[in-house]
């Protein structure tokens, strides 16, 4: 999966000569850094809803239930149950707000989201598919969680290496707050 700014903010010469880097370009870096953590931090949020939802479907399936009419309606009703279960289930963190700013690159992550679950209509008919067909999204979903934990650990550890670089050089005096504000 490829998505321009964390794949060019990821790519091997992104961080080479790292020490002839101004400190104005080494705030640039880190920005594109941030950012791009920041995109795939607000798709991998919405996919794990989609896998929360997925999940929601099989955990009723696996109970002996069975689709009617009422399936799709029932699963809207439920929707802030299942979104809220999930995370107290696995005891996660209270997630930060993510309000994506316009120009944020999390189109092609969402055109990869909606890829795994089989098109925007997967939901409607989620009751409809077979567990066979249910299972195969979840799996593809979780492939994708993988994909995009991969990616967003990596922008992780370039932001920190950003960090103490700039870090370095404020505690030896080679870029002061000073020549930032000025």
């Amino acid at each position: 999966m490829g998505f321009p700014l964390s794949d060019r903010v990821l790519a091997d010469d992104y961080l080479v000569n790292l020490g002839d880097q101004s400190g104005s370009d080494l705030r640039v870096m880190r920005g594109e850094c941030e950012q791009a953590e920041l995109a795939v931090s607000f798709a991998r949020r919405i996919l794990q809803g989609h896998l929360d939802i997925v999940d929601s479907d099989l955990r009723r399936r696996h109970a002996g239930g069975v689709a009617d009419a009422n399936t799709l309606h029932d699963l809207v009703e439920r929707l802030p149950q299942i979104l809220a279960d999930d995370h107290a289930r696995n005891g996660s963190p209270a997630h930060r707000a993510i309000d994506p700013a316009p120009d944020l690159p999390v189109e092609a992550m969402l055109v990869a989201i909606d890829k795994a679950v089989g098109g925007g209509a997967a939901f409607v008919d989620l009751d409809r598919r077979s567990d066979a067909e249910v299972v195969e999204v979840a799996d593809r979903l979780r492939e994708l969680e993988r994909e995009l934990s991969q990616i967003r650990r990596g922008l992780h550890e370039r932001i920190d290496l950003l960090k103490v670089e700039l870090s370095g050089r404020y505690e030896r005096g080679e870029i002061t707050i000073d020549g930032v504000l000025s």
